[in-house]
């Protein structure tokens, strides 16, 4: 390329840039490899969301229906229909959105190294 004593760059040879060309392709393939595997893992990642917020879901429904339905069998037995199923209702609805705003707090808090979101 250059030499030693000289400041000037020299342009490569025929052969020397063809070899140059070769190595940069066999990089662009490598890069592209790694590519596919940042994208399998954003996938990844994306399932696992996916996943949490749809048991959190699941979690809602059940904080909310057991409750109510356990409150509309004592009614049932007691013969005070509506009463206690409603109260259960509330204390159901309560409960859950107590449930939810803590999971999203939890899961949209730094990480402990302050650089970005916690459990995402």
């Amino acid at each position: 390329m250059a030499d030693k004593g000289d400041s000037k760059p020299v342009a490569p040879s025929p052969g020397e840039y063809q070899k140059l060309h070769h190595e940069a392709e066999s990089l662009r393939q490598l890069g592209g490899e790694s590519k596919a595997q940042q994208s399998r893992a954003q996938s990844l990642g994306e399932m696992n969301k996916y996943m949490r917020y749809t048991g959190m879901g699941m979690q809602f429904v059940v904080m909310m229906g057991l409750p109510m339905a356990l409150g509309w069998w004592i009614d049932g037995l007691l013969g005070t229909r509506p009463w206690l199923m409603v109260a259960g209702a509330v204390l159901g609805i309560v409960a859950a959105m107590v449930f939810v705003v803590r999971t999203v707090l939890r899961m949209e808090a730094p990480d402990e190294y302050g650089k970005g979101k916690g459990r995402s």
